[in-house]
């Protein structure tokens, strides 16, 4: 599964990631809007393709330093 990817994990509860989306290194765009996220842990550094990253409707109050670096 790692081809490019829009991943579209919106609106379903989260309040972690899955440990699968970490295979999807080259995932494009990730969806993470309206779920119950109260962190983004660093390993969000190894989907390096990354371009789209949403998150707004979730419960975070910062962002790892590892979002600076895609």
């Amino acid at each position: 599964p790692d081809e490019a990817a829009a991943i579209d994990l919106r609106n379903r509860g989260l309040t972690q990631l899955p440990d699968d989306l970490w295979d999807f290194q080259r995932a494009v765009s990730l969806n993470l809007n309206s779920n119950r996220l109260t962190d983004l842990p660093a390993d969000i550094g190894y989907l390096s393709a990354l371009t789209t990253l949403r998150v707004s409707q979730n419960y975070l109050t910062t962002l790892p330093g590892e979002l600076s670096a895609l």
